[in-house]
């Protein structure tokens, strides 16, 4: 190799390691793979028409189609799942879903939705789904309110439509001869959704409602801030007694018995109400839907993450990044928002173990890498853990990296026209795009040699550049004609010209890790012939 080529293969591994680098950066907070990565192989999940083909969901990424493909490489042994897409869709929104019915006496009936888990590929524990739509719609930091109206952080978000296992679809009776009513949930189209009325003082729950503030004088001050479960929440999502519930009011203003359908005040916003205060206890609640049936629920919730992509767009290191930033959020968020009393595990793996106010068990896969399988590798069939540093082929189109804990994690999708073999993204072994046709006799895309280049290691025509075997000038420089085309006047291809790659602080550990990971391909591919 003369002293030209030397200098190309160190701007390539130059470049190489800032890449690398790079990525490597930005990866290490989802490095553990606790999101789970869904390609749409089948078109149902983000349906290029932008309806999905049951309108109990509408809007994509269709929820019964994503959970069905998450099942296929995860266990059954989640009680909630969530799912982000990097693609914009039609009419973006976000919607959690219950799957199954919690409880008697919370208000929610098969007549609102008909449960059923394995509409999802559930066996039976899925108990609630929730889409949250186009990543970029969402606050790059969950702790910002989310772009709109509604005045909700991205992490109350999550917890509004997983709220929806249990909130907000009961009535109140207050034993007047009026019977149930909704006034505590906002009205639209003259009848109650499942949200809490901007009118009904709840101490600012996150499934809506007010912060309402007596003024003495026939008025009241509604205050915006952060948000949580209420203790009405949390009595119907069985983490509080009924004695537990301290009485509570609401404004009828204009003297309906609607409610108000409106989002709630912002962080520092407030809104002035008027009209007679009715006060009522949990006693109200329960005379008008039952008790809560059974009076308990679990504390501890497990749920799994996942970004769905279509075929040929998937998530960038960003995105996958973002996702981890509201998983992790979210988990964090919970036991304070439940005021102690609930915890999540919102790991893949199904490890988390909850919060001493709230214990869980681990999951029966906890232990197994991201795709829950049963071997220490995740495909199930007993092999040992992994190298720190192996590639292998997760499948035709995917590059898996075992990370350093001796697990598979996803490093990289193959381009277009690529396909894996033996853990690094490459030509199929004809030189074509997989099932296209051939190009030229050979198979290949270009010269009749049947390389990309030539025998003579150009990148044109058999013949087309000087016989050096460089792209262009007989001394290996870039220029033509064949003189040295460097910034000196010194003859030949190797003279220490400054037409070589500059000098980067970069930690050593990282030079030897990519120094690592490009002699492996490079091994690879000598023993390849």
């Amino acid at each position: 190799m003369n002293g030209k080529n030397h200098r190309r293969l160190a701007c390539s591994l130059f470049v190489f390691i800032l890449l690398f680098s790079a990525a490597q950066a930005a990866a290490q907070n989802w490095v553990d793979g606790q999101i789970a990565i869904i390609e749409d192989k089948t078109g149902l999940i983000l349906p290029q028409g932008g309806m999905c083909d049951n309108m109990l969901f509408a809007n994509p990424p269709c929820m019964n189609h994503a959970a069905a493909a998450f099942y296929a490489e995860h266990p059954d042994n989640y009680d909630m799942l969530m799912f982000f897409t990097p693609q914009t869709v039609l009419m973006n929104m976000q919607m959690g879903f219950p799957v199954q019915k919690a409880a008697e006496g919370i208000g929610l009936d098969g007549s609102i939705h008909p449960y059923n888990p394995a509409m999802f590929g559930s066996a039976g524990r899925l108990r609630q789904c929730v889409k949250m739509g186009t990543l970029s719609a969402l606050p790059n930091n969950p702790g910002d309110l989310v772009s709109g109206l509604l005045q909700i952080t991205g992490t109350e978000l999550m917890a509004h439509e997983i709220g929806h296992q249990w909130l907000a679809w009961i009535m109140v009776d207050h034993n007047d001869g009026q019977g149930p009513l909704g006034v505590l949930r906002g009205f639209e189209s003259d009848k109650p959704n499942g949200h809490w009325s901007c009118w009904f003082n709840n101490h600012g729950s996150v499934m809506y409602g007010g912060n309402i503030e007596d003024n003495g004088d026939g008025t009241y001050t509604d205050h915006g801030g952060d948000r949580r479960y209420s203790q009405l929440d949390q009595y119907l999502m069985g983490l509080r007694s009924p004695e537990e519930v301290d009485p509570m009011f609401y404004i009828k203003v204009d003297g309906t018995n609607e409610g108000c359908a409106s989002v709630p005040v912002g962080p520092g916003g407030t809104r002035e109400l008027t009209g007679p205060r009715v006060d009522f206890g949990i006693e109200d609640i329960i005379r008008a839907n039952g008790p809560r049936n059974p009076a308990t629920d679990i504390c501890h919730i497990k749920i799994g993450f996942a970004i769905v992509y279509s075929t040929g767009f998937p998530p960038s290191v960003a995105d996958i990044a973002k996702v981890e930033n509201y998983r992790q959020a979210i988990e964090a968020w919970w036991p304070e928002g439940t005021d102690g009393r609930g915890s999540l595990d919102t790991r893949l793996d199904g490890c988390g173990t909850g919060t001493e106010a709230c214990p869980g068990e681990v999951s029966p896969q906890c232990g197994a890498t991201p795709d829950g399988d049963s071997g220490p590798d995740g495909d199930g069939e007993g092999d040992t853990a992994c190298t720190f540093n192996d590639f292998r082929c997760a499948d035709e189109n995917t590059v898996e990296i075992c990370n350093d804990e001796g697990q598979w994690t996803w490093l990289m999708d193959c381009q277009s026209g690529q396909t894996c073999i033996e853990g690094e993204c490459t030509e199929a072994p004809d030189g074509d795009a997989e099932n296209q046709e051939e190009d030229s006799p050979d198979g290949d895309q270009s010269a009749v040699d049947g390389d990309q280049t030539t025998s003579d290691g150009d990148w044109h025509d058999t013949d087309g550049d000087p016989t050096d075997g460089d792209q262009s000038a007989v001394d290996g420089d870039s220029s033509w004609p064949p003189t040295d085309g460097d910034s000196d006047t010194a003859n030949g291809d190797d003279d220490g010209s400054s037409g070589g790659c500059g000098q980067s602080g970069m930690p050593l550990a990282t030079l030897f890790f990519a120094s690592l990971i490009l002699a492996g391909i490079l091994r690879r591919k000598n023993s390849a012939g």
